[in-house]
């Protein structure tokens, strides 16, 4: 890892001309010994699995039985379908629920294949017709394709994902690529966040599975922060409108969509016609779209949190925000969590929506980092021992995704994933958890320790 520098308008000029490549996590190894490096980081635990559904297709019920057993292998509870599909001697809640989905191996091209199936919910139809007793931690489908999603870009594949979401109810999905001889190519993982992964076979099947295994595992594994929000305490609207941070965030949208980093907001509206799985959708899955993105901002002369300023986060697109143009009430000015709760301060007259879902983890960052003593000069903030404003050393953070295979190290020092904490992350969806993100961000401040920019620190 190298040092953070210093930009300047000539470190600028030099854009695009010394380009490193991006270092990704390699796929389709030898296994690790995942119970090792998971009891080593205090996250280890036997979980419960089980499987529901039928498929006519053969590959896809042997993918799913000699997973259940690589499981069952690993020490985990295993709960095996019956014939008619349901989930035999089902528990009081299991972790893993795992759903065979049919869709279509050929004709036009995967995205359209998605059928939507008014008859077809799987979210909403587990406790009735496949006798769950209680919403599952993870409910995956499985689904076999002959298309190599590892071979399309990843927008593609989020949009593949969604559409699963909004026609046929499952939260997270595993494709199996199979060629027309039976095969087994690849499996793709992929989670509502974004999150997307593909193992290829590479000649044995045992290995594939088993890292299927510990990626799946690895969904249950993330320590997922709080969801809920409490707003009984409204903001000064007077601080809202004389901060200039609001509007810096709104411009930050737009400066991202000049850019081409931002798509319009992906509605479920537009996906399905069934109505019923709309309303579906808010219950089960908790949003009926998203909108790609987030980022936050400190004010260090913020009033919320004494020692940071007030932290400002981009709403979420479930509640209607179209990062490409937020309004006023789609930026959000969020505190600490308290009692399992985010504290999301509502302007007066504003109607501010919900925070987005990388609130939680962002704003975590922000609470647990070191806190700086910093003076301003006109616009900026500049780290200053001496200095009378006391915040966080992060001032911003900001969440993409962008599909990128290099980065130039004059501008951007790159942390490449911790693979060695959380082996199998799936991107967006374990990544952004308590613990790589409490990791990512304790290596990037290790960074900043070396360069100029050191501050005195202030517990």
């Amino acid at each position: 890892m190298e040092s953070a520098k210093i930009l300047t308008p000539e470190t600028y000029a030099t854009f695009g001309r010394n380009l490193k490549p991006v270092t990704l996590p390699q796929r389709g190894l030898n296994p690790l010994d995942i119970q090792k490096i998971y009891r080593e980081n205090g996250l280890w635990r036997e979980v419960s699995v089980g499987a529901i559904g039928k498929t006519s297709d053969p590959i896809q019920a042997k993918v799913v039985n000699d997973l259940l057993q690589s499981f069952h292998d690993q020490g985990h509870e295993v709960f095996r379908p019956s014939e008619e599909g349901k989930l035999r001697n089902a528990p009081k809640s299991i972790n893993l629920l795992f759903a065979h989905l049919n869709i279509p191996y050929e004709g036009e091209s995967l995205f359209e294949r998605i059928p939507d199936d008014p008859n077809v919910f799987i979210g909403a139809q587990i406790k009735n017709q496949f006798g769950v007793r209680k919403t599952p931690g993870h409910l995956v489908g499985f689904a076999t394709i002959k298309e190599r999603l590892s071979e399309m870009s990843h927008q593609e594949v989020v949009d593949i994902d969604r559409r699963t979401v909004f026609r046929m109810g499952v939260p997270s999905s595993v494709y199996i690529t199979r060629d027309p001889n039976g095969y087994v190519l690849e499996f793709s993982v992929l989670t509502p966040e974004g999150g997307a992964i593909s193992i290829p076979v590479n000649g044995s099947y045992e290995n594939a599975i088993i890292e299927l295994r510990d990626t799946l595992l690895t969904l249950e594994m993330a320590e997922e922060l709080p969801t809920s929000e409490e707003r009984s305490t409204p903001f000064s609207l007077n601080e809202f409108n004389t901060s200039p941070t609001p509007q810096k965030m709104i411009e930050t949208g737009h400066h991202l969509d000049r850019l081409r980093y931002l798509r319009p907001p992906f509605k479920a509206r537009e996906h399905t016609r069934v109505r019923m799985k709309l309303l579906m959708l808010d219950h089960f899955v908790g949003s009926q779209g998203w909108a790609e993105a987030a980022w936050l901002e400190v004010d260090p002369l913020g009033s919320i949190s004494p020692g940071i300023g007030t932290v400002y986060m981009t709403a979420t697109g479930g509640d209607g925000a179209d990062k490409r143009d937020l309004k006023r009430s789609d930026v959000v000015p969020v505190g600490r969590v308290v009692n399992g709760k985010l504290q999301v301060f509502p302007v007066p007259g504003l109607n501010t929506k919900k925070s987005s879902v990388e609130a939680r983890e962002l704003k975590n960052l922000v609470d647990k980092s070191r806190k700086i003593r910093v003076r301003k000069e006109g616009n900026f903030y500049i780290p200053d021992p001496k200095g009378e404003i006391i915040t966080s050393v992060w001032a911003a953070f900001m969440h993409l995704h962008v599909d990128y295979t290099h980065y130039d190290p004059n501008l951007v020092v790159s942390l490449d994933p911790n693979i060695g904490l959380l082996p199998f992350g799936v991107g967006c969806g374990t990544d952004l958890m308590a613990l790589m993100s409490s990791n990512n961000a304790e290596r990037a401040e290790a960074l900043m320790k070396l360069d100029d920019f050191e501050a005195e620190s202030v517990d």
